[in-house]
């Protein structure tokens, strides 16, 4: 880090940041499970093309111009890329037999106050998948909860978990592109599906030989119920990559989450009776 400002130290990268590349332990070709693609996870390297170019074109040169990728090296391309991940939720909140329902935040006229609208919740429960299938709409915003219709806290509410989602992308690939067909189940941020032991995996089983359109997109066709049975729950998590130049040639670690937190499960802030010394 340098600098010019007066006050600012210069140090080696080495001196304010640490390295855990030596604590990767790679999988050892005797361990590896023989599957129909050999592949084992992501290096932290991106996909890259060879093109032309040797140096990136400037803004207002050519600013109509599409851009397709990112130049890291002298004719070398990073390609833009999206990232999608299912992750399945069975959480039998307080048993097997759960509901998913819906708050949706709306707003309501008032008249006779000092305020002219506020919002209001309206609460709804999913009777089948396709009442559940719901993307993130900052425009119509709803909260999303796994509750057990039979089980309530001392004021009277179901108790149960809400679905709290991040930082997160859409995709925006056409429907009838063969890739979004594969990852359909990118097409939302929630589906939720009754429990079936035998539907593990969003995109199917095995998607790379896939013709597209299978795992969640072709069960919830059944459109079968989901009120106050076993269900689960399937949340999107995704981000849209424009390389940077600080990601190659290794990118550096990128957080994307979500949180899956009590509402109404508790009477009050259980952590209010933690002991206040470790």
């Amino acid at each position: 880090m340098t600098s010019s400002s007066a006050g600012w130290s210069t140090l080696p990268l080495s001196e304010i940041t640490r390295n855990l590349d030596s604590k990767r332990v790679p999988i050892e070709k005797g361990k590896r499970t023989p599957g129909l693609v050999p592949y084992y996870g992501a290096t932290g390297i991106v996909e890259t093309k060879a093109v032309k170019e040797t140096i990136a074109h400037h803004m207002g040169d050519d600013s109509s111009k599409p851009e397709h990728g990112t130049l890291v090296a002298p004719n070398l391309l990073a390609v833009n890329h999206d990232h999608y991940f299912s992750y399945r939720l069975d959480l039998d909140v307080d048993g097997p037999n759960n509901s998913f329902m819906i708050d949706r935040l709306v707003p309501e006229q008032i008249s006779g106050h000092a305020r002219k609208s506020i919002w209001v919740a309206e609460s709804s429960i999913a009777k089948t998948e396709k009442d559940a299938i719901l993307d993130i709409d900052l425009r119509h915003p709803g909260m999303w909860h796994f509750i057990n219709p039979t089980e309530h806290g001392a004021l009277g509410s179901s108790t149960g978990y809400e679905i709290m989602p991040g930082a997160t992308a859409v995709s925006n690939v056409s429907l009838d592109d063969p890739a979004q067909q594969v990852g359909a189940f990118s097409t939302h941020q929630i589906w939720v599906t009754p429990y079936d032991p035998n539907e593990r995996y969003a995109a199917g089983t095995y998607v790379t030989s896939t013709r597209g359109l299978e795992g969640l997109p072709a069960w919830t066709k059944a459109n079968r119920s989901i009120a106050n049975t076993d269900i689960v729950g399937w949340y999107t998590l995704g981000f849209h990559h424009v390389v940077r130049l600080e990601d190659w040639p290794i990118m550096p670690t990128l957080w994307h989450d979500f949180l899956i937190r009590p509402a109404n499960f508790f009477d009050k802030n259980p952590t209010l009776t933690l002991p206040h010394q470790p």
